[in-house]
């Protein structure tokens, strides 16, 4: 995600399905207050540095 990539990328390099990237992409939103990936970025920067 930090990388830009789109759903269809993670799903192909992690042989899984673009509905379970959706609903992990989700459940990270969730656990982290975020609405969107840019905010996700900035709260992984803000945490992980």
């Amino acid at each position: 995600v930090s990388k830009g990539a789109q759903n269809q990328e993670i799903a192909d390099t992690l042989h899984i399905s673009v509905n379970t990237v959706k609903t992990h992409i989700y459940s990270i939103f969730r656990k982290t207050n975020s609405r969107n990936r840019v905010e996700l970025v900035a709260w992984s920067s803000n945490v992980y540095g």
